[in-house]
């Protein structure tokens, strides 16, 4: 059965948070502001009464370092005013992450934020298909910061939903991530055989946001999601669900580079769409390629310092008199605005928790397969995170920004050896 709201946890002083965590990721989609309060109220408790286990944690200790070098980088930077508001992208959710994994120890907790991660999902996909097929469109904004939530009939761009998201892309990212947990989960409850009813409510829910995924015709999404399914199909051992996936990529593939009996095998609206056909040639300063050789271009001349958190789209309007929010490329961002020691640093925090999850997932795979399953689909979502990364930056909507951090918690925290200062409370 779906799990309910619960004060449930190993460490009494942290049920309080516990509940925070749960509530925040259920409100998320709804209201940003909601559900980073609740994140931020947990930080600080988890900080006052584990502050010991923070501070004795090496990683933290980087994650703070890397702190102080972008407050530096950002001094460096043309338009510092910028650089420290893009600040506030990073620094929360370093000490969201931090304070987190200590909330997060055990893997029944994947379980209970995977189902509220579902559940806050079905309302998101309901309103994309009534934008996207009915027109819904409206306005709901409550004190201004709690709710402030606009549907664009249709969906913007036009017919491709983006729900309570700004953009298509940052919904398709939202789904993927929700989509990679969720399959684990699914199966994690296919294998219990308990409660069919709730098996086959879940898989309705998982496959209701599949559909809109490919109603976004966000390609990078697509791609993504393909890569899930044959990691699913790896874990698995179903060899032939592989070379299906493997069977529609070659087919699109194929369909794309004009080979016609392929395109009468393919949807027209998937290989046109991956083709480029289903929209106009795009000047050339709007094509990622063009961003991308100018982010690194930059990344060249400040390799050490970069040249400021935000500084890119200034920068590129600058150079080609035309606009764009990112580079579509998270590392390559990272490259230039930051430099190559800080994004090693980062990509190195991020390699060293994949590490533990891969080690503690090799441990649990013929002794504890339930705890396994589970830790995979959390590994999984963090994967679909970096590959979206690839093509897109979608970590300046905030909601999404939340969820890639607490996934990575969640991966350390199950990972890591448990240590003995955290069943030590803050005395009173």
């Amino acid at each position: 059965m779906p799990p309910r709201l619960s004060w449930q946890h190993p460490e009494p002083d942290l049920r309080l948070s516990w509940l925070l965590l749960q509530v925040g990721l259920l409100l998320l989609p709804f209201s940003a502001f909601a559900g980073s309060v609740c994140m931020l109220t947990l930080i600080g408790w988890v900080a006052w009464r584990r502050w010991r286990v923070l501070v004795a944690d090496r990683l933290n200790w980087l994650l703070l370092g890397l702190s102080v070098w972008l407050g530096l980088t950002g001094w460096l930077s043309p338009d510092r005013t910028a650089a420290w508001l893009g600040l506030a992208n990073f620094l929360p959710l370093f000490a969201l992450f931090a304070t987190a994994s200590l909330l997060i120890r055990q893997t029944w907790q994947i379980r209970t934020l995977g189902w509220w991660l579902v559940l806050g999902s079905l309302p998101v996909n309901l309103l994309a298909f009534g934008q996207r097929f009915w027109g819904w469109s409206g306005h709901l904004q409550v004190l201004s910061l709690v709710v402030n939530l606009r549907l664009e009939p249709t969906g913007n761009p036009p017919f491709r939903p983006a729900s309570v998201f700004d953009y298509t892309n940052v919904l398709a990212s939202y789904l993927v991530l929700v989509l990679s947990l969720g399959l684990g989960l699914l199966l994690w409850e296919w294998r219990q055989g308990k409660q069919w009813r709730t098996t086959v409510a879940l898989a309705g829910m998982l496959g209701l946001g599949a559909v809109v995924i490919l109603l976004t015709e966000t390609r990078n999404a697509w791609g993504v999601l393909l890569g899930v399914g044959g990691a699913y199909a790896l874990w698995l051992g179903w060899g032939w669900l592989l070379a299906a996936f493997a069977a529609v990529a070659a087919a699109t593939w194929g369909a794309v580079q004009g080979q016609g009996w392929l395109r009468a095998l393919v949807p027209e609206f998937i290989w046109g769409r991956l083709a480029g056909r289903l929209e106009g040639s795009p000047p050339l300063p709007a094509l990622r390629t063009t961003q991308w050789r100018f982010a690194w271009d930059l990344a060249q001349q400040r390799p050490l310092t970069g040249w400021g958190l935000r500084n890119f789209s200034a920068l590129y309007q600058t150079k080609t008199d035309f606009w764009v929010g990112h580079p579509h490329n998270f590392y390559l961002m990272l490259c230039a605005e930051t430099g190559l020691p800080a994004t090693l640093a980062l990509l190195w925090v991020i390699g060293r928790v994949v590490l533990f999850g891969v080690q503690r997932l090799a441990a649990w795979v013929r002794t504890q397969p339930g705890d396994a399953l589970l830790l995979f689909s959390a590994l999984v979502a963090l994967g679909s995170c970096g590959l979206f990364g690839l093509l897109d930056v979608t970590m300046f909507d905030i909601r999404v920004n939340i969820l890639g951090w607490v996934l990575l918690a969640v991966v350390y925290g199950v990972s890591r050896p448990v240590p003995a200062q955290t069943h030590e409370a803050t005395p009173e």
